[in-house]
């Protein structure tokens, strides 16, 4: 019997090991961060991550990602713009859906005359679309900020390390050079690789919002 009971209990799955010091993050925005004025939050969502230039170039998908997640990826179609450049990791509460929060974030874009470019999900995103749009190996993609705190600065590479439900939309608003642009990557964290970090992003949504507004 005590044979059986120890062989169960191996069998269970570990507890998560969510860390209170990181959770905590997950309640309060980034030191010195601020929602894009295009942006209407998710409500109840926080800003773990943010980088924002007056003046800069920003390139986002405008297609599915095309070849394997680790043989040659690339975009089948991208935009490039110029102008005042934001990029935002948002962390949603627990339970709530990625289509959820894709939805209200794509709806308050819409209000300010945005519309939809280009919009995937899961599959028809492409194999290779979170290896190219947020990994860990690859900087360029990674959104880290000066003077952010050393528990902060911890979830640069592990959000979006295990995307569940992935969602994507391009949003656009004009034409021509006077066109601004709005990415939205939203995904679930489940799993991942980096240990407690991973354990306590387990359940959350977070969001990519990456604008790029020309100047008038």
């Amino acid at each position: 019997f005590l044979g059986l009971a120890a062989a169960a209990l191996l069998a269970m799955p570990a507890a998560a090991a969510i860390v209170p010091k990181y959770q905590a993050l997950f309640t309060v925005d980034a030191p010195g961060s601020a929602d894009d004025p295009l942006i209407t939050r998710f409500a109840g969502s926080s800003i773990l991550l943010q980088t924002r230039a007056a003046m800069d170039e920003l390139t986002l998908p405008a297609g599915p990602a095309l070849g394997k997640s680790y043989s040659n990826p690339k975009w089948g179609k991208t935009v490039t713009a110029e102008g005042r450049v934001s990029r935002t990791v948002y962390v949603v509460p627990q339970g709530r859906s990625s289509l959820e929060v894709l939805r209200a974030l794509q709806a308050g874009l819409a209000a300010k005359g945005f519309k939809p470019a280009f919009e995937c999900k899961e599959a028809a995103c492409g194999e290779a679309f979170s290896r190219l749009k947020y990994y860990w190996q690859d900087k360029a993609t990674l959104v880290e900020g000066p003077g952010m705190e050393v528990d902060r600065a911890r979830f640069v590479p592990a959000v979006f390390d295990a995307p569940k439900a992935l969602r994507y939309v391009l949003m656009k608003r004009g034409e021509g050079a006077a066109a601004a642009y709005a990415g939205l990557y939203v995904a679930l964290n489940e799993g991942g690789t980096n240990g407690d970090l991973s354990d306590t992003l387990t359940g959350h949504v977070t969001a990519l919002v990456e604008v790029v507004e020309p100047a008038a």
